[in-house]
């Protein structure tokens, strides 16, 4: 268990955020977009310090940490409150035993095996120019907008991390060109689940 207090300067392409003994890297992402990577996840914020708490908070969270203040412990909720400068109980999630660990990656490499066996949910896409067997579709969903909500078409795409990591770019990020059955699409969200990653994208380069 550590404790620290988030004090990080204003984030530039390429730095690091420095909390205790660990350091997190923050990248440009999409126009008026920036990334900060927590234990190889990617969270965006929108550059400014409350919002490079906020990510900051929703990683940790995000990768299976306790966060507390005062013996109060913060939910995912309550993320968005949090002021810079608070001084934060970080615990780390307990590793488990390798023989459990081992053997739970096994059913969940197994499990997504058929998850996406293609004559059952997923069908083959060509993704960069490689063929993958993934779940490939558009959601309608609706957006807050300043005069008003709006709604916009999310085309989405899940697929096992370890086919993903394969692609000649390597891995898609925020803000990437991702060509998928001969269509440009631009990365606004990529999330890893277990081995599964799920990536947001609108249309376009």
């Amino acid at each position: 268990m550590s404790q620290f207090a988030i004090t990080c300067g204003e984030p530039v392409s390429g730095d690091f955020v420095r909390v205790d003994n660990k350091y997190f890297p923050v990248m440009m992402g999409a126009p008026g977009e920036w990334i900060i990577d927590i234990d190889g996840a990617p969270v965006a914020f929108d550059g400014t310090q409350s919002g490079l708490v906020t990510a900051l908070c929703v990683g940790l969270l995000q990768a299976g940490h306790t966060i507390s203040e005062d013996d109060s412990v913060i939910s995912l909720n309550a993320v968005s409150v949090i002021e810079q400068g608070t001084t934060f109980t970080v615990t780390e999630p307990e590793a488990e035993p390798e023989a459990v660990t081992s053997a739970f990656k096994q059913q969940m490499a197994a499990d997504l095996d058929v998850f996406l066996n293609a004559s059952e949910f997923a069908d083959p896409h060509v993704i960069d120019g490689v063929t993958i067997v993934c779940l490939f579709d558009t959601e309608r969903r609706d957006f807050p907008g300043a005069e008003g909500a709006f709604s916009a078409d999310v085309p989405t795409l899940q697929a096992k991390t370890s086919d993903l990591a394969a692609l000649p770019k390597g891995l898609p990020r925020i803000g990437k060109l991702l060509i998928v059955d001969g269509e440009p699409y631009r990365v606004t969200s990529a999330v890893d689940h277990d081995g599964m990653m799920t990536v947001e994208m609108e249309r376009g380069s």
